[in-house]
């Protein structure tokens, strides 16, 4: 059976709130905790980010110390079932596009190493506030470097997220992978690693370096079909260790104008079905019944239980199939 869920927070209409299986919050503090757990005993699940203050919270950049009482307090009042947070970003600060959700860096991007040695120091102090939470991470898009000033860069190098990962599982420090099905699309269309232009053609400069995605880059990703964007998402989730998928987030994308794709988060559509369908059927573990789906979408209040009905009669459909 399909396992449906949907992003709240504590002015969630009811109804919306019903019609989930299952609700994740992204402002961990005690009052948006508690006040989800008042009117539901469904599971909850915590996606640590925004503080509450607002801050959009830097697993990889910023230290979770000063917010460790906030998530104590949240996690006493509902109990969450998994915890998740991002692989990224790269830098330190940021700003935040209310349109397409891309973060510009606002100052120089942090090196691999402390990219990394911050996040296993959160993922430290993530584990020992919620012991009996299953502890995830999340995939992140790729923005070319012209665009959002190295906010993204080396997130998307090839197997870096699937190497620490299999390492952090490992050692137990994670448990698995929210797979967001939006980032992938988005990685996949714009990096030039999954989206051929890393590759050499008659009459056309080789992008072998993330870092050369200029201005130069940006017109020849616009020549990029969309229809060739599913393509593209093949080759990525080949390099994806999606036997560690435990949850699965799911929100319309956007290509602008200049042919660059964006975390949009409008309403899903046929090219983002397609892609959760290839996920599902990329292993014959894979399975529509293993995973529970987050819907990510607060544009139109009205529009969000349509979505979760379309999502549930889409699911259920590929497991009457078995495709």
């Amino acid at each position: 059976m399909a396992y449906i869920g949907v992003s709240v927070g504590h002015n969630s209409s009811p109804a919306v709130i019903e019609a989930a299986d299952f609700v994740e919050i992204k402002k961990i503090t005690a009052e948006e905790a508690a006040s989800i757990r008042s009117v539901t005993d469904k599971p909850v699940y915590f996606h640590l980010q925004y503080s509450g203050t607002g801050q959009h919270l830097l697993p990889t950049a910023m230290s979770f110390c000063k917010h460790t009482r906030d998530f104590t307090a949240a996690g006493k009042a509902a109990l969450p079932e998994q915890v998740s947070l991002h692989f990224g970003l790269s830098a330190p600060s940021i700003s935040l596009d209310a349109a397409t959700y891309m973060a510009v860096a606002l100052e120089p991007p942090l090196s691999r190493e402390r990219i990394l040695s911050t996040l296993e120091k959160n993922l430290h102090i993530t584990r020992e506030i919620f012991p009996q939470s299953s502890i995830l991470l999340e995939n992140i898009e790729f923005i070319p470097e012209c665009l959002c000033g190295g906010a993204y860069r080396y997130l998307q190098e090839a197997d870096f997220f699937s190497q620490q990962m299999l390492r952090w599982r490992e050692s137990g420090l994670v448990d698995g992978i929210v797979f967001d099905i939006a980032h992938a699309l988005i990685a996949a269309g714009n990096h030039p690693f999954y989206n051929g232009l890393s590759e050499n053609s008659p009459g056309r400069k080789t992008y072998n370096d993330p870092l050369e995605t200029n201005e130069e880059y940006i017109n020849e990703l616009k020549q990029l079909p969309s229809d060739k964007l599913l393509d593209f998402y093949s080759s990525y989730i080949d390099r994806m260790p999606i036997s560690l998928i435990r949850e699965i987030h799911l929100s319309g994308i956007l290509r602008a104008d200049n042919g660059v794709y964006v975390d949009a988060h409008n309403e899903i559509s046929v090219l983002e079905l397609g892609a959760l369908r290839l996920l599902l059927n990329h292993d014959v573990q894979m399975s529509a019944a293993n995973f529970p789906v987050t819907l990510e979408y607060n544009r139109n209040a009205e529009r969000i239980i349509p979505q979760m009905v379309r999502l549930r009669k889409f699911l259920s459909a590929l497991q009457g199939t078995g495709t």
